[in-house]
């Protein structure tokens, strides 16, 4: 029988240890002790050998040294500092580093996979994407979605859409898992993935890579799954992007790690999350993220048109869905503000009375500020001949100079309603 054998110590509960002696991959004895207790020692030591006979006594020693190397020990903040003298190749400017791993967030069929399928081309030739730069690298893509012929016309549709001739085209890389019952338990074993080898690794979906029973709802069970992307970004030497659908309903008045569907675990385990919402333009969506080794990125819009993604020069403005009461207070103050200009037709100054059209006080202030603020309403200060008081006029924005009366402080005619 060989000796080649490797001794594993794992702590339990009641503050024994459980040694596990293994041979190749296969766990060929185990036994618990006490570390204190001598007799415990040699009590383990014998059910050891008894479980795989033929092992020498040296090569069961449980002394504290045999185990030392497999220890996590503290290490001083300057020698830490000293080790790692800079952070992680950048492979997205501002929000993705090699190792780490990120979320793309949005709704169904919105997009967020041709997103990522961007990406990939764009890291693959080294282009911008969405202006930042990148680190030009080979990529995978561990797609678990799509028929083989569905992925082959999309990535061949976006990148000739993005003008990627057939040479450049060699840097991206693709694994089709739908159908084989690949999760994340078993990728590893299954995926011969050489270290280095790629700068990202884009897996589209998650829900798809979940194992049988694990719930995306459940904080415990995504935190060992994220865990376990962990361990395959560094095993892969590979930022790890994966892509991810947003809950049903309406996100926009929801936090940027809140918007996703399932556990709270899934932002937070990340280090870098991103989410497409709608914009409150029709056509056009906002792209925010949050980064844990970069500074918080500003919020951008883009663009989708088949089969691409692209900026907007449009201000990110999140859609605000509206509630039945806010929909009815709109249509009434769209009403109230047309009787006002209504009132002003005649482009002369008017005083706040004459545009009353039975409204309060406050409904007319509000309304004014908001045609003010909207550039359709002007307003002046000005006072009655002979007198002191001072009034506030208004009229329609934009109105030539006539001969319509109206004055400030220095002036002394004011119309009558």
């Amino acid at each position: 029988m060989s000796d080649l054998i490797e001794l594993q110590r794992t702590r339990m509960d009641d503050k024994r240890f459980l040694v596990e002696v293994i041979r190749g991959n296969e766990v060929i004895a185990c036994a618990p002790y006490a570390p204190e207790d001598s007799a415990s020692r040699m009590a383990c030591v014998a059910e050891l050998k008894r479980q795989s006979p033929g092992i020498k006594d040296s090569k069961i020693d449980l002394t504290d040294d045999v185990f030392a190397d497999k220890c996590i020990k503290p290490t001083p903040m300057t020698e830490l500092v000293n080790a790692n003298p800079s952070l992680r190749e950048p492979i997205i400017e501002g929000i993705l580093r090699r190792g780490e791993t990120c979320n793309i967030i949005a709704a169904s069929k919105v997009g967020k996979s041709f997103l990522a399928a961007g990406l990939a081309l764009s890291v693959a030739t080294g282009r911008e994407w969405l202006a930042r730069q990148v680190t030009k690298c080979k990529v995978l893509i561990i797609d678990n979605e799509l028929h083989d012929e569905t992925l082959a016309d999309r990535l061949k549709s976006i990148a000739d859409a993005m003008g990627i001739n057939q040479a450049e085209r060699s840097g991206v890389d693709v694994v089709p898992l739908r159908g084989l019952g690949i999760d994340i338990n078993s990728v590893g074993m299954h995926l011969s993935i050489p270290e280095a080898e790629y700068g990202i690794v884009i897996v589209d979906a998650l829900y798809r890579w979940l194992p049988d029973g694990c719930s995306e709802n459940d904080n415990a069970e995504m935190m060992r799954v994220y865990n376990q992307v962990d361990e395959l970004a560094a095993k892969w030497g590979a930022a790890v992007v994966i892509v991810h659908h947003a809950s049903k309903g309406d996100q926009s008045d929801k936090a940027v790690t809140d918007v996703g569907s399932g556990a709270g675990a899934i932002s937070r385990a990340a280090d870098t999350h991103l989410t497409i919402r709608p914009h409150e333009t029709p056509e056009l969506c906002v792209l925010e993220a949050v980064t844990r080794s970069f500074p918080r990125p500003e919020p951008i819009s883009l663009r989708y048109s088949y089969p691409v993604w692209s900026l907007d020069a449009a201000v990110p403005t999140l859609k605000i869905r509206k509630t039945p009461g806010a929909v009815t207070q709109a249509k009434k103050d769209e009403d109230g503000k047309k009787q006002i200009l209504e009132a002003m037709a005649d482009g002369k100054w008017r005083v706040k009375r004459a545009l009353r059209a039975g409204m309060g006080d406050a409904r007319l202030d509000r309304l004014l500020k908001i045609l003010m603020k909207e550039g359709e309403v002007e307003t002046r200060t000005a006072r009655k001949k002979g007198s002191k008081q001072k009034r506030q006029l208004y009229r329609l924005a934009c109105v030539g100079v006539g001969s319509e009366i109206g004055t400030d402080q220095n002036h002394t005619s004011i119309p009558e309603p």
